[in-house]
This record gives C-alpha cells, structure tokens and sequence, in this order.
C-alpha cells in the first residue's frame, strides 16, 4: 500500500463518528496521519479513530473527557499513545479491535496548560538539563584600594561548585546554588573565611553587576559579580592563585526544613519536610515531589543550600517546579518559581522562615520553607 500523509482535520463541531466503507482503503497503523483536536469528546476521537482504520471499536464506558491535540504526519499507533498519556486509559489494537479501556489506578489526567503560562518563562523539558549545564560564566572582579588586582570567570555546570578567591589579608569563598534556562538566573552565595561577610543573591539575565563592599578582612575590597557573556573572558587575570576548593566541609551540620502551603482562609500543611546531613562549608541539594504542590504534572521542589564555614547559618536557594504539556504543540515544558531571597539565615531550634514562593505557574498554594537547626 502506498504510504501517503492521511489527513483527518477533527473539530468539535465536525467531529463524528464514521464507518469504513467497504472499497474504502483502510488506513495502515504505520501511515502517519495529522490531526487537529480542539475540545475534542475523546469517546468520539476513537471511534473515529477506529473507522479510518476499518477497526471494530471497544469503548470503556467509563472513559471521558475532552482533549485537544495537534499533530503533523504521526503514525497512527503513536497517535493511540498519546492520546491515552494522561487521560487514565490504555487503548490499542487487539484481537483486530480497537480496544479503550480505563488504567485501574490510574492518576488523573493532568489539566490543561492555562493560556495565561503562555507567556510564562518556560523551557522544553526535554533540553532542560543540557541549558542548565550550558549556563553562562559568573565573572567576578575584586579591587582594593582602587586598583584592579582579580578578574574570574567560571562556570560550574550544574551548581554545587565552592570557588576560593584568595585577597589580601583573606579568601573569600563563593558557592554556586544552581543555574536557572527558564529564568535565565542563578543563586550565589559568598562569604570570607573569616566569617564577618556573608551574602546571598541572585544574578538574572540582564548583566546587571551585583556590587558588594568587603570590609574588616584584611584590607577593604570591591566586589563585583555579574554572569554577562559581554566581557566575561577575562584573559590575563593576574589570579593565577584562584582555584576550586575542595567540597571537604568542616563541622558536622544538622538541619531540618519544612515547605508548607497554604492560602487565605486555609490552614497551612506540610509538603516537603528534608532532614539534611552536611558539613560546614559545603554545598548540599534536596529534592521533593509531592501530588499536592500544584497544577503540573510532575511537580516538587528543590532547595540547594550552603552552610557557612562556622556552621552557625546557610543560605538558601527555594524553587517550586511543575511540567506541563501545551495542548498547541504537544510538547512539555518546565516551569520554575524561586522563592524570595533571605540570605543567610541563623541555624536555631526556633525555626527561621527562610524563603516564601508566592502562586504561580509552579505552584497553585503559596510556599513557605522554614530551617531548623539541631545540636
């Protein structure tokens, strides 16, 4: 049979249910056919479905729903899996039928992306972890007393990384908490080994410097930290001491975190609650899933954190996280939100709110994430 695109333009308003006649060919399984699906009754997408095959259809009738879907020239055995990703059903060819069926515990189908995320920061899910690992360079500069005397750029590929600058009179110690594709941003923490500096911001896309006055550490210097590719090689440095430390902490560190949700006129309720084990002067990473954190699907949180050389406080780097597939293209994309910067915050049994996510696109409940130091 020869292999030709075979076209089905289905509209809710022109959907319906046609048998094969019997010198219609029928359509192979393997022929890619393009569809257009908008607020589509699925019942009525498979038995439509099943005509253009000359398949005998078999309906689960407890499978409902409407979908909308647009796909170019997809074989039509592929066309059966997505039409049942998410929508709680299995349905295939067997014993020469068209069988739809419902999944015995089964998730519920993710919703619909909302138009509003349209215009969302967003990133195919599929390249999310190679942009994130393609992350520009943090180019770092130090003067003291007016003069230029450090110039770095480096990048660490998925966060995690601790760089030591060595100044005069003292080092100071950066910790990279994570790159951001979707926002383009990442979360540095800084503190000089003396402890009397400590710092924690974001960097965002537009090459803005964060500045930074470091004082009472030998001699007073002038930080300026920024991840713009304009100028970010900086050639002959003069900090052919600079090096990457060794993420071999000091003092055993103990903290407990707890994110909850919660909303006007609700009580809040815990979502993710990580006990973490590390060691001062190190940088550690915690991931959570939870069904309940949102719209998406998957969805879950991400903390990375650095706990400062004396172990007494850690800063913090909060994101809520969501997928959802765009009914337009048919693709999934990843969502992001961060929680508002706190910088470090002190280690104590009391509890300190350490970051707030308010509802967005990751997350439909607002998020609070509060540290618990132990002794």
């Amino acid at each position: 049979m020869k292999k030709t695109p075979f076209i089905a333009a289905l509209l809710l308003a022109a959907l319906t249910a046609f048998p094969a006649s019997a010198s219609a060919e029928p359509l192979d399984p393997r022929e890619p056919v393009t569809l257009d699906l908008r607020n589509a009754d699925l019942k009525d997408v498979i038995t439509t479905l099943g005509a253009m095959a000359n398949l005998a259809v078999v309906i689960d009738p407890s499978i409902e729903g409407k979908i909308s879907i647009r796909l170019q020239k997809v074989p039509f055995e592929k066309i059966l899996a997505l039409l049942a990703k998410d929508n709680g059903t299995s349905i295939r060819i067997e014993d020469g039928k068209l069988v739809a069926s419902k999944v015995a515990g089964a998730a519920a189908a993710a919703p619909a992306m909302p138009d509003s995320l349209h215009e969302t920061p967003r990133f195919p899910l599929a390249d999310y972890a190679s942009a994130a690992a393609a992350a520009p360079p943090v180019v770092i500069k130090t003067a003291s007393r007016g003069e230029e005397n450090c110039w770095v750029a480096r990048v660490q590929k998925d966060g995690g990384g601790l760089l030591e600058i060595p100044l005069q009179g003292a080092a100071l110690v950066m910790a990279d908490l994570g790159y951001d594709p979707a926002w383009k941003s990442r979360t540095l923490a800084v503190e000089a080994a003396g402890g009397a500096f400590k710092k924690s911001f974001s960097l965002g896309p537009d090459g803005r410097a964060i500045f930074s006055d470091l004082a009472g550490q030998g001699d007073s210097a002038r930080l300026v930290f920024t991840q713009s590719r304009a100028g970010s090689d900086p050639g002959e440095s003069g900090c052919s001491s600079v090096f990457f430390q060794a993420a071999e902490g000091t003092i055993p560190v103990t903290l407990s975190m707890q994110a909850t949700a919660g909303g006007p006129g609700t009580n809040s309720s815990p979502v993710f609650s990580p006990r973490i084990q590390a060691r001062a002067g190190t940088v550690f990473k915690a991931l959570g899933s939870e069904t309940n954190s949102g719209e998406g699907q998957p969805r879950g949180y991400a903390v990375s954190g650095y706990v400062s050389r004396d172990g007494k406080s850690v800063a913090l780097a909060f994101k809520a996280r969501a997928a959802w597939t765009d009914p337009g293209d048919g693709k999934q994309y990843y969502f992001t939100q961060a929680g508002e910067p706190s910088g470090f915050v002190p280690l104590t049994r009391a509890g300190v709110l350490a970051s707030k996510i308010p509802p967005g696109s990751a997350t439909a409940r607002p998020l609070e994430l509060r540290v618990f130091g132990e002794e």
